[in-house]
């Protein structure tokens, strides 16, 4: 077992292709408190690919979301009620 840690965008998607062919097992994790021990791999030909380093949406447009405000290069999300919308 192995902890991989991408620093770039492009970074994922070779380390999953490599697995693939390597037979090697991915389970993907974007942080949280491990409480439930839902990312634990029982298997040894394994990595967890840790995706907390890659934290921003550089290209917002790609997702049809807006651009930040002025001055921002960060998001912030109001959360509502499942009938407010």
């Amino acid at each position: 077992m192995a902890v991989v840690q991408p620093g770039s965008v492009s970074e994922p998607q070779a380390i999953v292709a490599a697995c693939a062919v390597a037979d090697v097992a991915v389970v993907p994790r974007g942080g949280g408190a491990s409480y439930s021990g839902g990312y634990t791999i029982n298997t040894p030909a394994s990595i967890t690919l840790d995706m907390s380093q890659l934290n921003r949406i550089l290209n917002p447009g790609a997702l049809g979301l807006p651009s930040p405000q002025s001055g921002s290069d960060s998001y912030s999300f109001e959360c509502v009620e499942s009938g407010d919308i």
